[in-house]
């Protein structure tokens, strides 16, 4: 209760004009922005505390992409024009010079460039979302066709061991495992000059989008698939069918994450490559 007292007060300091809560389930902060007597509050309608705003907005359902409905949210905006929508991109575009030194040190001890890599972010924080350990290895193998050795990223004991023991299976191919050796800054610069990045469902993803990496994404039913899908221009969401999506919870078997095939990935993978080559040439 001190905390929340103390964050009410350090609000009311700042006399904000509006707050604008972007969460669509219970909790949100409704009730906090009301206390700190913010004049324009703006969120969901279905997300608790829609009492609190000024301006309660319908929850959609889901059936498009998160930021759209981001969008929507600040169409609620004290005369708010279409033409000051944001560009839905990264608000930095240089990174610090500590970490591009960093980075070109590391990356350069592996005799790694730039945009000639391919990122594996294999874990995520919810381990229901994980494809089986099994499949990365066996995808792993597989690229071998390619001749571009394989980035793999992770924090934690936990990601560390699994990135060990498919690296471990790999063969003759080229891994590199920079588990638990990057910042989140770092994180960011290697997802940004990778050529492709493969991944769970996480952050990594998110990070893709922000950089129109291309990316593949295993996804999973747990919400509505275009919800949390990369917006990327070049990009796969991976899912198996099953008839539960969405369920909102997630489950033990979690079919629509496990069941998805080698092949379909290993497809995947090589129509992103290949698209992102072909607009390279275009617009190159």
């Amino acid at each position: 209760m001190n905390t929340f007292r103390q964050a009410v007060s350090s609000i009311r300091k700042e006399r904000f004009d509006v707050s604008v809560d972007l969460y669509f389930y219970y909790t949100n902060c409704n009730f906090l922005t009301a206390r700190a007597n913010i004049p324009n509050r703006i969120g969901y309608r279905n997300a608790g505390f829609s009492n609190l705003l000024t301006d309660a907005v319908e929850w959609p359902g889901g059936d498009e992409s998160v930021l759209k409905y981001h969008i929507r949210l600040l169409k609620e905006l004290p005369g708010f024009n279409d033409r000051d929508l944001p560009m839905l991109k990264p608000a930095f575009n240089n990174f610090p010079k500590k970490n591009e030194e960093r980075m070109k040190e590391i990356l350069g001890g592996y005799e790694v460039r730039n945009g000639e890599y391919l990122l594996f972010h294999i874990a995520t924080g919810l381990a229901i979302k994980e494809w089986p350990v099994e499949k990365w290895k066996q995808l792993t193998a597989k690229l071998s066709e390619y001749r571009y050795p394989i980035v793999f990223t992770g924090q934690g004991d936990r990601e560390a061991a699994l990135i060990r023991e498919v690296i471990g299976s790999a063969g003759g191919h080229r891994c590199i495992d920079l588990s638990n050796q990057l910042s989140l800054t770092e994180l960011f610069m290697v997802v940004k000059s990778s050529k492709l990045l493969v991944c769970s469902d996480s952050l990594a993803g998110h990070a893709a989008s922000a950089f129109d990496t291309p990316c593949v994404v295993i996804g999973n039913g747990i919400n509505p698939p275009k919800l949390w899908q990369p917006v990327s221009s070049v990009n796969r969401w991976m899912i198996h069918p099953v008839p539960c999506i969405p369920c909102f919870t997630g489950c033990a078997e979690m079919n629509c994450v496990r069941d998805i095939g080698i092949e379909a990935m290993f497809s995947g993978i090589a129509e992103v490559l290949a698209i992102f080559a072909e607009n390279t040439q275009v617009n190159g």
